[in-house]
């Protein structure tokens, strides 16, 4: 039988009390380790012969023959006692030096944490912390195979025991709509899974099969059905993922195929998740209402990201279908460039982006801030904060709809000519109240405009564009431009085409300078007389026929729009304005008078024709609308088909009855 020598008295060694003397027959008991099992030793070498259990020390507290040999295979436990059984020490797990016995498992093995109060444990314990997706579960980084049934063991060992687990860097070869997490009707914690950085960790699309659907995804519903009461409000909580990068270079045309795909996520922190070149969107949310309005129960709430970023995917970078149920999101950054589609869509409440950025889309808007709803829904998103956002290369700029109480702070656009299309980018900066169920309010945006070299001011895009203003309520644009190009920018270039009107609420200031208060009127109501007011006989349809009026009895805090030399009024801005003349004439009867409004595009509007029909004072009136661009002018024209060169106005009790109105719908 192999034997090793004791590391206990093993070899002439003395033992001695707690207080220095020989322990003079003192006893040595032997035990199988973690045990009271008595387990023999051997005299020497050979193994032959065993020691009496207890040893008994002899006078001089050594052991009689001086030797102690231990089975190799076996671990003991010592424990020695005076000569009275008083215990002095015990030594537990004990195997014979350089033997066999060793034990090769991490269970048996103690670890001692230092520090006062520490609890030790087995090694074996201490190392089954936290797993790790290549050293615990075999996950292939190298991207040579199909390694999604291992992620899918190690993502379900970290979920069910708790534990965190770490994804080192390369390349995981994934098939999409495995890596599927179902909380299983009932509220579940996430965990904590680390990752070497999006930079090094890539879940890639296996091109076998032409699977539509997410990569990861993370929900409480099996489906996208929209009532499911037994699982109502039961939601994954807390936890975290580390930065993780999509990529689909497969060339598969698969539109549900995202990245992170997210229902019913609550307190979770991301970090970088990027996708690139994907058949969908980077971060889905997809639509699950309750009764077909309520998004509640599957809402995602207090989720956090330290970047969203979508390389060429055919969807977005982030992309939410389930209205208010984007709840109280804090983005650090949102990138996206080259995507098909855009970079967001959707709003949500309480949504916080740090930073933006992006370029290159073609067609569509590349960012669009929708409640993202069915259409029709009663509902929009609200508390939405922008910080800074970099707009570069987009053919359309942001279409914002069914928002209120949002702050865009520092937004700016770089207006750049393409050859390709005989235009500058963006054509539109902002669409607002556009889609369905059109209302913004209470929201503040500031932008900045770089107009670069290239084309004409006739290319050069809109600014802002008011689709269905009627719908806006209390809504402020800081903005201004710098005309790098030198193509001839004014500042009647941002609101060009806006189609604004004081049927909305809204305040356009360019820096500290108001260019547009919509609850100003800038109302116009001229006083004629006779020596200022004469009606010619020729000249219809030109400036020979256009009527002079006086003093403008509207506050000039009300109207700065009409210009009391030239008796003209100034739009000051796009839209449908009411436009009223009134001329007290005699003069014989069966006299016509003709009476218009002309406009600096050149057009006659509203050509009326009075007669005369007796012989005293008579009111000659026109009322009509007009649709003027913002800057052109307009005035009254009038002629008649007497003899006389001009004939003039004969007001009787005042001024008051030669009247030319201008009010703004």
């Amino acid at each position: 039988m192999a034997v090793f020598l004791s590391p206990v008295g093993g070899v002439a060694s003395q033992f001695f009390t707690n207080t220095g003397s020989v322990l003079t027959g003192g006893n040595l008991y032997t035990y199988a380790a973690g045990t009271t099992t008595p387990q023999a030793t051997y005299t020497s070498v050979s193994g032959g012969t065993a020691h009496a259990n207890p040893i008994v020390l002899d006078s001089a507290g050594r052991v009689p023959g001086g030797e102690i040999w231990l089975t190799a295979s076996a671990n003991y436990k010592f424990v020695l006692k005076t000569s009275a059984d008083v215990l002095i020490s015990s030594w537990d797990n004990i195997t014979g030096i350089n033997g066999t016995g060793i034990t090769s498992n991490a269970s048996s093995v103690t670890y001692d944490p230092s520090g006062t109060g520490a609890v030790a444990t087995t090694v074996q314990t201490k190392l089954r912390e936290a797993y790790n997706a290549v050293s615990d579960f075999a996950c292939d980084n190298t991207g040579a195979t199909n390694t999604t049934t291992k992620l899918l063991a190690f993502y379900n060992a970290c979920i069910s025991t708790g534990k965190p687990g770490h994804i080192p860097a390369g390349s995981y070869k994934v098939t999409p709509g495995v890596l599927k997490f179902y909380a299983g009707g009932v509220d579940k914690n996430w965990p904590d899974i680390s990752t070497d950085g999006h930079y090094a960790v890539f879940f890639d699309v296996d091109s076998t099969g032409n699977v539509n659907a997410p990569i990861l995804e993370i929900t409480t519903v099996t489906s996208n059905s929209a009532n499911q009461p037994s699982i109502l409000s039961k939601y994954w909580q807390g936890g975290s993922h580390g930065g993780l990068t999509f990529r689909d270079n497969t060339g598969q045309t698969a539109t549900n195929r995202h990245g992170l795909a997210l229902t019913g996520v609550w307190y979770t922190n991301f970090g970088v998740i990027s996708g690139y070149q994907l058949g969908g969107s980077t971060v889905y949310q997809p639509q699950n209402m309750y009764g077909g309005t309520n998004p509640d129960p599957w809402s995602c709430f207090k989720l956090s990201f330290d970047a969203i970023l979508g390389q060429y995917n055919k969807g977005r970078t982030v992309e939410s279908n389930n209205g208010v149920g984007m709840d109280t999101w804090l983005i650090q950054f949102v990138y996206g460039i080259d995507n098909q589609t855009g970079c967001w869509y959707g709003c949500g409440t309480g949504v916080v982006i740090d930073q933006m950025a992006g370029s290159g889309v073609d067609g569509g808007f590349g960012w669009f801030f929708d409640d993202g709803a069915a259409s029709g829904s009663p509902f929009g998103g609200n508390r939405l904060t922008i910080g800074v956002v970099e707009c570069d290369g987009w053919q359309q700029g942001f279409r914002i709809n069914k928002i209120t109480n949002f702050n865009f702070t520092q937004f700016r656009f770089n207006h750049r000519y393409s050859a390709a299309t005989s235009q500058y980018w963006p054509r539109v900066c902002f669409q607002i109240t556009a889609g369905t169920d059109p209302n913004i309010r209470s929201g503040t945006i500031t932008a900045y405009n770089r107009i670069e070299s290239g084309g004409t001011f006739a290319q050069l895009g809109n600014f802002l564009q008011c689709n269905n203003s009627s719908n806006i309520f209390d809504l402020t644009i800081n903005a201004d431009y710098a005309d790098n190009g030198g193509i001839g920018v004014t500042d009647a270039w941002l609101t060009q085409n806006s189609q604004m009107s004081t049927a909305m609420s809204i305040y356009l200031n360019k820096l500290t300078k108001p260019l547009f208060d919509s609850t100003v009127k800038c109302l116009s109501d001229a006083l004629g007389g006779a020596a200022a007011t004469r009606v010619p006989n020729t000249g219809w349809g030109t400036s020979a026929s256009k009527l002079s009026f006086g003093v403008n009895q509207i506050a000039a805090s009300l109207s700065t729009q009409y210009n009391l030399t030239t008796s003209t009024y100034t739009a000051p801005y796009t839209g449908l304005y009411q436009v009223q003349m009134v001329l007290p004439m005699t003069c014989a009867v069966g006299t016509c008078i003709r009476m218009g409004f002309f406009t600096t595009s050149g057009s006659t509007e509203c050509a009326v024709w009075s007669y005369q029909v007796n012989a005293g004072v008579q009111m000659h009136s026109n009322t009509g609308q007009v649709w003027l661009l913002q800057g052109e002018t307009v005035y009254a024209i009038a002629d008649q088909n007497t003899a006389s060169a001009t004939l003039a106005v004969t007001p009787q009790s005042n001024a008051n009855e030669c009247r030319f109105v201008v009010i703004p719908l």
